[in-house]
């Protein structure tokens, strides 16, 4: 099988692709920062293909597309649109800048790359797009309102995807983390009054009294992936430790 992996890099999207890696895919990588996608291309060896590009770009994007069904003789078998950003800020910090920035990184980069993708697995009547949405896309968060909006369009988006592809066997799912123990979360709270203070109560948020680790992610996307999951569609999975229950 074939998986494309936005924001392969690191964080979340490089342990994707060492999950996927390890259960024999072939894994076409892409990020924008050259160094960390060439790190977990190395770590990986075989089987892996590296693009560097901007998932907003228009010609990016139709690159890793063509580049991606061409290793794969035809359709991809997996796309996980795992490319984001989280940015912050208040609605009244909110630009119109900002907002524009927040939605075209972590929505409209995932529509415009399954829009390219998704006819090939529509002839092939066969594909599992897995979207990486957020646990805020179903409770908010404040002082964060574009990336709120953001991830809240790709829950939508997951569900209009989910029923419109359904009848060509291609499944649609969103993998929703809550706080994610990864260098992001730490760079925030290093920017707080009290680092660990903050650390401590991003811990605390979760029932289970941990963050989520980037494997807990992977280990999610892959079930979704899989033929365990084939009767599955238009799910938004919560990987927070139990935090939705609450």
């Amino acid at each position: 099988m074939t998986a494309v992996i936005t924001g392969a890099g690191s964080g979340v999207g490089a342990e994707i692709a060492r999950v996927f890696h390890a259960e024999g895919a072939v894994v076409v990588l892409n990020d924008l920062d050259a160094h960390t996608l060439g790190a977990t291309a190395d770590e990986l060896g075989s089987r892996v293909h590296v693009h560097r590009g901007d998932v907003t770009k228009s010609a990016d994007l139709d690159r890793l597309a063509a580049w991606a069904q061409e290793l794969a003789g035809g359709a991809v078998q997996i796309l996980v649109n795992n490319a984001g950003s989280t940015i912050r800020g208040t609605l009244e910090e909110t630009t119109e800048d900002i907002f524009r920035s927040a939605i075209e990184v972590n929505l409209g980069s995932a529509i415009q790359l399954t829009r390219r993708l998704a006819p090939a697995m529509k002839f092939a009547r066969r594909g599992s797009i897995i979207n990486m949405a957020s646990i805020t896309s179903l409770s908010g968060l404040e002082g964060a309102v574009a990336y709120t909006a953001s991830k809240a369009g790709m829950t939508g988006v997951t569900r209009a995807l989910a029923a419109e592809l359904a009848p060509f066997g291609v499944r649609v799912n969103a993998v929703c983390p809550g706080v994610i123990d990864t260098p992001m979360t730490y760079a925030h709270a290093d920017i707080q009054a009290d680092p660990a203070t903050h650390y401590e109560m991003l811990k605390r948020r979760q029932p289970m009294n941990r963050m989520a680790s980037a494997r807990d992610c992977a280990l999610a996307t892959l079930f979704l992936a899989e033929p365990a999951s084939s009767f599955i569609t238009g799910v938004f999975l919560p990987v927070d430790g139990g935090r939705q229950a609450m």
